[in-house]
């Protein structure tokens, strides 16, 4: 309360009253001190307040003031206390009964005879009516600007009241409105509704927010929000019906575009998340639920780190910074936890979420598992992988290459390696640039074949290398499809060195099987011829030396001598000559046929001796070796009938594992070689191929018989050897022998010594052959010579013989190869009846026997077939006198 001023007297009071009884009588006047008690209250007061003078007067000014606006009313009288002017003052004030009226009050002070302000007086008009009609002007003004369409209606439906908002959304104008009834917005399907609308209204219901369609003057139907409310007179009564309708087309869009998308994002697969920029969850689908395993419930205001493992974070921090710049992320690839702890890989993308007013108010996040489809890029990556490293590192060449032009896509290393070129001379460019094919128009046909549904698998082809060398190779196809482009998987594989194999294997299976047809016919033919010359040599003794019949005799062996020597190269070649093996220096045994080597070749013809030292040893019969010399130069001989140079070469090499998988007959190790050269005629490949093939010659008819190559062939791989021959046409030959070096010491080779006639003897000799005509002939060029002779034709026979108690036997003589048991076994049973019993074998064809024996039958202890007479004798001779 205000205590400046306290009037003192009861007189005061009372001059206060009278003076402002004297104001205004007309108006409302109240009087009252500056604590706010009423001293004064006039008719015009009760008239406005309801109050009479007897109630109010002693109260305070408050009881009139609402109470929300006391210390407003309070502040005047301060005011009027501090000396201010009088003011005027708008404001509201409580009647009597409650109801609220709106005053202007004129406050101004009261002064006592002193001049002192003991007082306020309060002059107080009624402005309700005025603020009524300042109100319905305002409320036209919202009217009339109101986007909203605004309708008064009767209850009778008829239309009084049609507002500018009314004429935009409905497109008729007030003239055209006014007076009609309201149904003629009405679509027929809802006729009824304004009726049920007005009966309600009629009971003073209230309709907000009805939600319902109306027709436009075009005939166009909107959806509109439609707000009705009574309109009541002075009396309370209602008179009709005010509404407020809104076009809610676009929002009914809206909305059934936000309920389409609502259903979307609750039936979506995908996780679609709704968060803050603080990173909190606000929206979580059933996608989101079935991903990470949280439901809406738990996941919702609860923190996205939630679902980041350790080592990311601090990733949602950065992508909410940027999605507060506005910026969108797509298909951020990234980790995230389920609910059980499980990491899973998830692709999201991520868009800022505006308010009305654009404003960035959080981020929507859509998040797909991807785990599956990461495991299977890994595990392409891995096959990828896999097949890069298989691709590159493969022997089999593989190509990739377009269909239509055969341009190389990608080639791998055994592929550059076998056309010998680089990568960037490949990539690129096609195989008719490079001339791949040799015979291009085989590729068109094997695209047709391939297009027309046919397969392309190990055909045969040849193609050029960058050397412009002709090589054969099996291709297969595949059609594959490269970034869209229709492309070949090629699959080659070079087959020319398997195809060279192929032929030597088929060259060796030739050769084998003739050699055992040599073998075998040599075997018969030195039976023959031992008898033949047998019988020559007794025969001859019989004759006069003035006899014609001599010289046919000597014709007769000369000829069967010629026989020998075939038989013996048809042996050799065979690799079933009986030889005796010694560790050989091979350059002793070049120097020992030199004189010979010399006169045989002729004076046209140098002959040049190029030895390397030292050279290692080799195991060999001599004989064999001055055959394959005498052989080679006879050859080189024949190649150059206008003479020319041959150079005999020795050496060593070691043949590795790589050169002899590309050479059919050699094997790995060291060896000694031995080098034929002639500057002769050479051959072509079709001759090479046949050189070593028994009776092939290039000669004339009765010129050569075809053997002397085969016969070094059988000997060099009767050695363990290997022979290859380099030649081509007008640029000479060269032949190279490849013998297995031993370290051992080489043996001195021992002369011979030619004996003119066979010495004799009187001993006792068991003779074992299965033939009777040799073994005939052979007891007769015995029993010539003094010796006693008895005669078995099989081994069982000559066992009988020594078993039983005859005379004592100095020597068994006897064919190694027989029916039944061979000779040796039957020496070995021999020795058992007969400890000191001394043997000599004979054979023409040992066949695999000597191989079987090796070491146990000496070259001393050994007769090959045919055998003069000379050489039987001078063999039994030294059998019989071994110390």
């Amino acid at each position: 309360m205000i205590r400046a001023n306290k009037v003192r007297s009861r007189a005061e009071k009372e001059s206060l009253a009278l003076t402002l009884v004297g104001f205004c009588c007309d108006h409302a006047v109240i009087g009252s001190d500056l604590a706010g008690i009423i001293v004064s209250w006039n008719k015009g007061a009760q008239d406005i307040y309801g109050y009479t003078a007897e109630e109010m007067i002693g109260q305070s000014i408050t009881t009139a003031i609402p109470e929300h606006l006391h210390d407003d009313g309070l502040q005047f009288l301060r005011d009027v206390a501090a000396g201010q002017p009088p003011a005027r003052h708008e404001t509201v004030r409580r009647r009597k009964n409650g109801s609220l009226v709106h005053v202007l009050l004129i406050v101004s002070s009261v002064k006592n005879s002193k001049g002192e302000i003991i007082g306020a007086s309060t002059i107080t008009h009624d402005i309700t009516e005025r603020k009524r009609g300042e109100e319905c002007e305002r409320l036209a003004a919202v009217v009339e600007s109101s986007d909203d369409a605004i309708i008064g209606q009767n209850l009778d439906g008829a239309i009084f009241a049609w507002n500018p908002g009314a004429e935009r959304l409905y497109g008729y104008s007030a003239s055209e409105a006014v007076g009609r009834p309201i149904q003629m917005l009405l679509p027929p399907e809802r006729a009824s509704e304004e009726s049920e609308i007005l009966e309600r209204i009629g009971r003073g219901e209230r309709i907000r927010h009805f939600e319902t369609v109306r027709v436009q003057k075009d005939g166009k139907r909107i959806d509109v929000s439609v707000t009705i409310s009574p309109i009541r007179d002075r009396s309370g009564a209602i008179v009709g019906a005010s509404k407020i309708a809104r076009d809610i087309t676009e929002r009914k869009r809206a909305e059934e575009v936000r309920e389409r998308l609502a259903a979307v994002v609750e039936s979506s697969d995908d996780a679609i998340i709704g968060k803050n920029l603080d990173g909190t969850i606000i929206a979580w689908n059933p996608g989101a639920e079935s991903l990470f395993g949280y439901t809406a419930s738990e996941a919702v205001g609860k923190p996205i780190q939630m679902l980041l493992p350790p080592e990311r974070a601090n990733e949602e921090s950065a992508i909410l910074e940027r999605i507060r710049r506005g910026e969108r992320t797509n298909h951020f690839e990234t980790v995230r936890l389920q609910k059980d702890g499980k990491r899973i890989d998830v692709s999201e993308s991520i868009s800022p979420i505006r308010d009305r007013s654009g404003v960035i108010v959080g981020a929507s996040k859509i998040a797909r598992d991807i785990s599956e489809r990461k495991c299977a890029e890994e595990e392409l990556r891995k096959a990828e992988e896999r097949f890069g490293k298989t691709f590159h590192s493969s022997p089999l060449a593989i190509v990739i290459s377009t269909e239509a032009e055969g341009r190389y896509v990608d080639v791998n290393e055994a592929f550059l390696k076998m056309v010998g070129r680089g990568r960037g001379d490949v990539i690129g460019r096609t195989a008719s640039d490079l001339m791949f094919w040799a015979q291009p128009s085989q590729r068109l046909e094997l695209l047709r074949r391939l297009q027309e549904g046919g397969t392309v698998t190990d055909t045969q082809f040849q193609y050029k290398t960058s050397a412009a060398e002709t090589r054969d190779a099996k291709l297969s196809w595949v059609k594959i499809e490269v970034e869209g482009q229709p492309c070949l998987l090629a699959f080659i594989r070079d087959i020319t060195e398997r195809l060279h194999l192929e032929a030597q294997f088929r060259q060796a299976q030739k050769m084998e099987a003739v050699g055992r047809l040599a073998g075998g016919v040599a075997h018969d033919f030195n039976n023959m011829l031992s008898v033949i010359i047998g019988y020559s040599d007794l025969s001859t003794d019989l004759i006069a030396p003035e006899s014609p019949v001599k010289t046919y005799l000597e014709q007769i062996k000369k000829a069967s001598e010629r026989a020998t020597m075939l038989t013996r190269q048809l042996l050799a070649f065979s690799r079933q000559q009986v030889v005796f093996p010694r560790v050989l220096n091979l350059n002793e045994v070049v120097n020992n046929v030199t004189t010979m080597l010399l006169r045989m070749v002729g004076e046209s013809i140098s002959v040049l001796f190029r030895p390397t030292t030292p050279i290692g040893g080799i195991k060999a019969d001599p004989g064999q070796i001055e055959q394959i010399l005498m052989n080679l130069v006879v050859n080189a001989r024949d190649a150059m009938p206008d003479g020319g140079e041959i150079i005999i070469e020795t050496g060593h090499v070691e043949l590795d594992q790589l050169y002899v998988s590309q050479h059919e007959g050699f094997h790995t190790g060291q060896h000694v070689v031995l080098s034929v050269c002639d500057t002769g005629c050479g051959m072509d490949e079709s001759i090479k191929s046949k050189i070593f093939e028994p009776f092939f010659t290039t000669k004339g008819i009765g010129q050569g018989t075809g053997l002397g190559l085969s016969t070094v062939y059988g000997i060099v791989t009767q050695s363990q050897g290997a022979i290859g021959v380099e030649s081509q046409p007008n640029k000479g030959t060269t032949f190279k022998i490849y013998f297995p070096r031993i370290t051992a010491e080489a043996e001195r080779p021992v002369p011979s010594r030619e004996v003119d006639e066979g010495p004799a003897g009187s001993e006792t000799i068991l003779v074992v052959d299965d033939d009777d005509a040799v073994r005939k002939v052979t007891a007769s060029l015995l029993v010539s010579a003094g010796y006693r002779i008895i005669e078995a034709n099989n081994a069982d026979k000559a066992l009988e013989i020594m078993t039983a108690s005859g005379p004592e036997l100095d020597l068994l003589l006897t064919d190694l190869i027989m029916f039944g048991k061979s000779g040796f076994e039957l020496f070995e049973q021999a020795k058992v009846v007969r400890p000191d019993l001394r043997a000599l074998f004979m054979s023409g064809y040992t066949g695999d026997l000597a191989a079987l024996r090796r070491g146990l039958i000496s070259e001393r202890t050994f007769l090959a077939k045919p055998f003069t007479r000379v050489s039987l004798l001078k063999k039994v001779y030294t059998v019989l006198n071994i110390e």
